[in-house]
């Protein structure tokens, strides 16, 4: 606050005589100047210090007064000075209380000159009444003071003091507030420009004149043409449209006319100024004040190949998913499935609402390994992706061979985010290719190997012989007679009796042993890992013996007999070929001995 001026600073001159009361008048003068110096927010200590003191203070002039006897009416005049002086106080107090500070110096300069008036005026009456008790001089002053009413006129002009203060805090409060408003519209304004300006989208403003005012820079972007280009003619939003597409502006055009909104953005394509078409939406809408009068329209057009672009892509993939012969699931992060083609309700028979939410693993077999179906949901987790055989469960509860590839879906934090399965069937696949393979490597016959698959394993029986250092056995079996009973008994017998023989082949040999059919009635047994010949002639002798025992083959008796020749590896041959070479010599051998019998390679070199 500023100083009060020295014009109403406490004079001695203002002593009235009685100690007393000229020691609290300076006193209140002492305080009102410290309130006058003091910061505003220790005021309210000083004010309520003030107030205390001008209570005591008036307090002690009315006991005065009543000692004195002073006439009624001068302590009516006293009585009403101080309760106005009091209330116009507290008024001031409310101001400080409130913080508004800023009227306080006109107000306590006011206060002053109003008590400095009082002390000059009515206090020295006051003095003169308790000294001259009867004094005339002071009667006649009294009723001048009366007559003028100028204690009435200190209030009044005290009251308008505080109202011109209030007005003036106002009329501060008013300017205030409209100095955040425009700051906030400026502020709202700048942000409004930059959003527009920096907008994606292509946004204008339209005078209701049709003349347009502002477009944002974005649309040299998407047609080529400048803003200036577009305020200087405002047709040309309307010239560049595509021909084929003029007819979607039509309503908009009508809506204008009217001051209507159109429903939804209108799609069509614009010509850029290099020639090339763009795709765009265009929305536009009305504008009205808060009186309901029409300011313009807020244009907005956006380019929409990029969207295009995506929607036919968007088309494309779901033309896709759903006419693939492949079954395909997508499943959220936690194996949770959340979409499936048409072709996954084909093969597996289970309809999307049976499957949804599920966890995709429960739609595989772990086979023969357990655990497999969830090692293989680990490495996909580890590595994105797997792909081979895995066995399908169907809705009857058979299981199915299929064929699946198996991806992750990352998010841009490289998080996996879903995860997509795509399988087929492949039951007749592998069906189809079983049967190819025992084309190629049985005998449709016997179903024993052929020659084909007895090389492929004499081959890989050599190599394990040669690693282990161990011996190997191929033996020529050769049937005796068998001429005969084709051409007495025919044919079909002839093939019963050769199922026959390749039946007791086996029934003769371990499992890791080979009993083939190379073609006519020759037959080839292929004995790895033996311990020496002597085992080997051994099986020869046990198949020697089961096939000369008759057989019962569509109520005829047959009876037949074999010769063997034995070729072992490594004393007879080292090589496939060599060995095949020698046991066949042997069976000749044996063949030609005189009748069913064993005969070994070695038995010649002898």
């Amino acid at each position: 606050m500023k100083n009060i001026t020295s014009s109403i600073e406490w004079h001695e001159n203002l002593n009235l005589g009685l100690s007393e009361i000229d020691s609290t008048h300076r006193r209140l003068f002492e305080l009102a100047h410290e309130l006058a110096s003091t910061e505003p927010g220790e005021a309210e200590q000083v004010f309520d210090d003030l107030r205390r003191y001008a209570l005591y203070h008036y307090q002690h002039e009315e006991e005065l007064m009543q000692k004195h006897h002073i006439d009624a009416e001068c302590q009516r005049a006293h009585l009403a000075f101080h309760s106005h002086y009091i209330s116009y106080i507290d008024q001031m107090g409310s101001m400080i209380h409130e913080g508004l500070t800023a009227e306080l110096d006109r107000v306590l300069i006011f206060l002053l000159k109003w008590l400095k008036w009082h002390i000059t005026a009515m206090d020295v009456l006051l003095a003169q009444k308790i000294r001259e008790p009867n004094s005339e001089e002071a009667r006649q002053k009294m009723n001048v003071l009366k007559a003028r009413g100028l204690s009435d006129v200190y209030y009044e002009l005290g009251q308008k003091i505080l109202e011109f203060s209030e007005l003036s805090r106002r009329l501060e409060d008013e300017i205030s507030r409209r100095k955040v408003i425009e700051l906030d519209f400026a502020l709202s304004n700048a942000r409004l420009h930059a959003m527009v300006n920096f907008s994606h989208s292509w946004e204008y403003w339209e005078e209701p004149n049709g003349q347009i005012i502002y477009t944002s820079p974005s649309c040299e972007r998407i047609t080529g043409y400048t803003a200036a280009e577009f305020i200087e003619n405002p047709d040309l939003i309307y010239d560049i449209i595509h021909p084929e597409d003029y007819h979607i502006m039509e309503q908009h055009r009508q809506d204008k006319e009217t001051h209507e909104d159109g429903e939804h953005e209108l799609p069509y394509r614009i010509i850029r100024r290099d020639g090339t078409i763009n795709r765009v939406g265009h929305s536009c809408h009305a504008v009205y004040g808060s009186a309901g009068r029409f300011l313009g329209r807020r244009g907005s057009i956006r380019d929409r190949n990029e969207r295009h672009e995506q929607d036919e892509q968007q088309r494309l993939a779901e033309t896709v998913f759903t006419s693939v012969n492949e079954a395909v699931i997508v499943m959220d992060q936690n194996h949770r499935i959340l979409r499936v083609n048409p072709s996954f309700t084909h093969i597996t028979g289970m309809e999307f609402k049976e499957v949804q939410c599920l966890d995709g693993t429960s739609l595989f077999d772990d086979g023969d390994e357990p655990g497999r179906v969830m090692n293989i949901a680990n490495l996909v987790e580890e590595t994105g992706f797997w792909q081979g055989e895995i066995l399908g469960r169907h809705k009857d509860g058979h299981v199915f061979d299929s064929w699946i590839s198996i991806y992750c879906v990352e998010n841009k934090d490289g998080q996996p985010m879903n995860y997509v399965l795509v399988f087929s069937d492949i039951s007749e696949r592998k069906k189809n290719e079983d049967r190819i393979y025992r084309l190629a490597h049985f005998d449709l016959l016997t179903g024993l190997p052929n020659r084909a698959l007895l090389l492929d394993r004499l081959q890989q029986g050599l190599l394990k012989a040669r690693r282990e250092a161990s011996l190997l056995a191929l033996m020529f079996v050769d049937l005796d007679k068998f001429k005969l009973v084709n051409d007495t008994l025919g044919h079909y017998i002839g093939d019963l009796l050769l199922k026959e023989v390749a039946k007791r082949l086996e029934e003769c040999i371990r499992e890791s042993d080979t009993a083939a059919r190379i073609g006519g009635d020759e037959f080839i047994v292929l004995l790895p890992s033996i311990q020496s010949e002597v085992d080997a002639r051994g099986v020869g002798e046990k198949i020697l013996k089961r096939v000369k025992e008759d057989c019962i083959l569509d109520g005829n008796r047959v009876n037949i007999g074999v010769s063997i020749g034995i070729a072992i590896f490594p004393m007879h041959g080292n090589a496939h070929e060599e060995l095949m070479t020698n046991a066949d010599a042997a069976m000749y051998q044996a063949k030609h001995g005189g009748g069913p019998s064993v005969v070994s390679f070695g038995e010649l070199e002898r």
